[in-house]
This record gives C-alpha cells, sequence and structure tokens, in this order.
C-alpha cells in the first residue's frame, strides 16, 4: 500500500492528491484505481503517452512469453535426446548389452558434443525437431540386433504368462467342479506337472 513511498507517489501522481495517508492499504489503492476513468500508470518517460507505453509493455511482455514458451520446447527435446544417450549407455551393461556395436556408441558420443555445442544452443525448435527424428532412427539402425532380442524375450515372456493364467483359470474351474484330479496334466510345462505331483504327494501323508 501507501506505506511504501513510491507506491504512494505514483498514486498521488496519477489522481494528483496529495493528501494520501501511508495507512491506505492496498485493497483500497486497487479498487480506486479501477473506479479512475483517468490513466493511473504514469509514463516513466517524459513525452511519451501512457496509452503508447502500455501498449510496448504488452508487446514486450508477449514477445517474452513466446520466447519462454518456445525455451521450454527446445529445452525438452534436449533432454529427451540426453536421457536417449544415457538410456542406450546403460543397456550396454545389462542382459544383451553385447549386441550393442561399438559404432552406435561412437555415434553417441559425437551427439553428445553436438548437444553442447553452440549449433545446438542456438538450433530452432523445428531444427531440433528434425535432429530428434534423425538420431532416434540412427540409433534404432545401430541397436536393431539388441531391440531384437529384447522385444523377442519380451513377447516370449508375456505368452508364457497368459499361458500360466488360461491354465490357473482352468484349474479353478476343475477345483470349482469337483473334478480337479480327472485333469489331462500331460500337456502341461514339466515344472508345474512336477508342482502337482508334490502337490498331491503332500495331500496323501
Amino acid at each position: 500500500g501507501c506505506r511504501m513511498p513510491w507506491v504512494k507517489k505514483v498514486i498521488e501522481q496519477a489522481t494528483k492528491m496529495n493528501t494520501l495517508s501511508y495507512t491506505l492499504d492496498d485493497t483500497s489503492a486497487a479498487l480506486g484505481a479501477a473506479l479512475n476513468p483517468c490513466p493511473v500508470v504514469a509514463s516513466r518517460t517524459a513525452g511519451v503517452d501512457p496509452t503508447d507505453e502500455q501498449l510496448a509493455l504488452r508487446s514486450a511482455e508477449e514477445t517474452m512469453a513466446k520466447l519462454d514458451h518456445d525455451l521450454r520446447l527446445r529445452s525438452g527435446i534436449l533432454n529427451q535426446m540426453e536421457s536417449h544417450i544415457l538410456g542406450l549407455r546403460s543397456a550396454k551393461h545389462e542382459k544383451h548389452g553385447d549386441l550393442l556395436p561399438g559404432d552406435l556408441f561412437t555415434y553417441l558420443d559425437a551427439l553428445e558434443d553436438w548437444l553442447f555445442s553452440t549449433e545446438a544452443e542456438e538450433a530452432s525448435y523445428d531444427a531440433l525437431q528434425s535432429k530428434w527424428q534423425e538420431v532416434r532412427s540412427k540409433t534404432d539402425e545401430l541397436s536393431k540386433s539388441y531391440n531384437d532380442k529384447v522385444e523377442a524375450e519380451r513377447s516370449a515372456k508375456e505368452a508364457e504368462m497368459e499361458a500360466e493364467a488360461k491354465q490357473a483359470q482352468k484349474e479353478r474351474e476343475g477345483q470349482e467342479d469337483g473334478d480337479e484330479e480327472d485333469h489331462d496334466n500331460r500337456r502341461l510345462p514339466k515344472k508345474r506337472r512336477m508342482e502337482i505331483v508334490m502337490k498331491n504327494k503332500a495331500e496323501m501323508e
């Protein structure tokens, strides 16, 4: 409120009043500004119309907002590329990491150097988008053997889990019907057959 000298001075200049109290609070000052038909923003530059200054400030604010938005988008792409590099380097020490060729890591080293270059810093959002697509295409090409192996293993694991889930469902249905012992277990995996044998043995004891 008017306890701040510069705020009191601006309000006095705008309202042409010299009797404002230091106890005038923020709410009262804001209400007065809303009800006052005259411009309440004093020009900081002599001879400049306040309306023109307001328009200039608004334009500058919009420009800064656009720059800030563009910066966030650009930073997002750069972060994605950096995370991609770290993920592939980490994969080298995981299962099937020996399938990743040396050419891939040479490419990643060059890419990391580029990320911290002036070219990357000054690149536009569209240029970074194009670079990111290029990086994904190149790394997918270089790590194809690794990706295929990991995907095949994942698919096999999912198929195994699905088969076990179906078998478990059949067993539950058999238990509900009271004929679990009549099931043909010859097609079950050996591990599962042994579990059933051990279960039956325990029940007999």
